[in-house]
Order: structure tokens, then C-alpha cells, then sequence
């Protein structure tokens, strides 16, 4: 997505190829992977310049993970990079070609989600207030006068 908004370039190459593209390129720091994941990600189609959202295995056909790191406190993240070298992606693993029809209808569902996790929170918080309220008013700790 960082390509999307200007942060970095995108990485992947895409061909057509048969029934399906051969992907080539590599992606840095993606997080929460394992041998045999499945993840989605954008190549670049070589013959026009359309973008292609698709879904990878970690570990098939031309499809390498390495771990990424050292990091310091966040060894847990399961960052790797992912090398496509002359990897098959079969067209029935494309989810959008080409993707922007696609962001354009996923933007309502991101704001639903958004406003939901903004009520989650601002719930939280008011129960936080609630308690921390009743634990000063309780407190055996003299106030000062």
C-alpha cells in the first residue's frame, strides 16, 4: 500500500503468461509471515503499466521467504522479505486486475471499520475514566490539603 500513496515504489513486476502472470521482484519488510502463508500484494504489469492484486504462497514455485532483522523488541513481528523470482501466479489467485475499480469499492468498508474501532475506543475510555475515578475516590492515600 506504501506504493499507492507515494512512500515507496512498487517492487513487483508482473507478466502475462498463459493462464495467470509471472511475478519478479522483491518485497523488504512484510509482517506476520510463515512457510505455506498466503498474502496479498500488488505487481506492476510490464505491458501497461496496470496494477494486479493477487495472492502469493510463501513457499511455492518461485516464491522465497528470509527472515528480516535483527529487530530489537519486535522479534515476535514475523517479518520477512519475499523474493518473487519468476514466480507463476495463476489467474484464479488475482483478486483485482487491475486493482483500482477494486480500492474504490473497499474505501466504504475501511470507513465502516474505522468508525467501529473509533466507538470500541472512545468506550474503553470512558470505562477507564469511570474506574480510575471510583479507585481515587476509594484511595486510603491522604490528599495532601
Amino acid at each position: 500500500m506504501n506504493a499507492f500513496f507515494g512512500i515507496k515504489r512498487l517492487r513487483l513486476k508482473a507478466r502475462r503468461a498463459g493462464d495467470g502472470f509471472i511475478v519478479d521482484g522483491t518485497l523488504h519488510w512484510v509482517s506476520n509471515l510463515g512457510e505455506g502463508h498466503v498474502f496479498g500484494t500488488v505487481a506492476e504489469c510490464v505491458e501497461d503499466g496496470r496494477k494486479v492484486f493477487f495472492l502469493a504462497e510463501c513457499g511455492a514455485p518461485g516464491v522465497e521467504i528470509k527472515r528480516a532483522g535483527p529487530f530489537i523488541a519486535l522479534e515476535g513481528t514475523a517479518t520477512y522479505a519475499v523474493r518473487f523470482k519468476e514466480a507463476p501466479i495463476p489467474y484464479r489467485n488475482v483478486l483485482a486486475d487491475p486493482i483500482a475499480g477494486y480500492l474504490a469499492s473497499a474505501r466504504p468498508q475501511r470507513r465502516l471499520r474505522e468508525a467501529q474501532f473509533v466507538a470500541i475506543v472512545t468506550s474503553a475510555m470512558k470505562q477507564l475514566r469511570k474506574m480510575l475515578h471510583e479507585i481515587d475516590e476509594d484511595s486510603v492515600v491522604s490528599k495532601p490539603q
